[in-house]
């Protein structure tokens, strides 16, 4: 210090220094952040949801819908049809050989993600339905393709409730 030299301490602002004065001072406070937007910034930051999964809001709620999650799907539920809550993630749309429209979707729920074939005409019924992070409820048939699970969807819909949870724009951080 006697030289002119600062250590780091004093680049911050030490005790004897105003507040005013600190690197940081000119540094506006954050913007407000919804919910949706920060978990899309995670998923796509670190490739997995920190603060928490957007069907962990509806865990207890789906409990009593008996719910089928990817982790379940195994040999022993091979042709069954069951209920499966998930959040849509990805599509790839093909075209038949009769000309129609039918999808290979992903979903991801709290255990995992599964494969999801929606034939021609489940899918021009349901269309509107497939938009990423939309958090939709099936009744899909389980089949099991080379040891792994897929299901063969027979009707998707969305919840009133959980179009409410995944789309709101409630602040997680506000101005001081």
């Amino acid at each position: 210090k006697e030289v002119g030299q600062m250590s780091m301490f004093d680049m911050f602002g030490a005790a004897e220094e105003a507040a005013g004065d600190s690197i940081l001072s000119g540094l506006s406070a954050p913007a407000e952040i919804n919910r949706k937007e920060m978990l899309t910034w995670e998923r796509e930051l670190a490739g997995v949801y920190l603060s928490s999964h957007p069907l962990q809001r509806l865990a207890q709620d789906l409990q009593d819908r008996q719910i089928t999650w990817s982790g379940q799907l195994g040999d022993d539920l091979a042709g069954q049809t069951i209920s499966f809550a998930g959040m849509f993630t990805n599509v790839r749309e093909i075209t038949t050989k009769t000309n129609k429209q039918m999808a290979f979707v992903q979903m991801e729920d709290l255990q995992g993600v599964v494969e999801v074939v929606v034939f021609p005409n489940t899918y021009k019924e349901t269309k509107a339905l497939w938009v990423n992070d939309k958090i939709l409820f099936l009744r899909a048939k389980v089949e099991m393709r080379d040891s792994r699970p897929s299901l063969l969807c027979e009707s998707a819909q969305e919840t009133l409730r959980t179009a409410q949870i995944v789309t709101t724009d409630a602040p997680l951080r506000t101005k001081p």
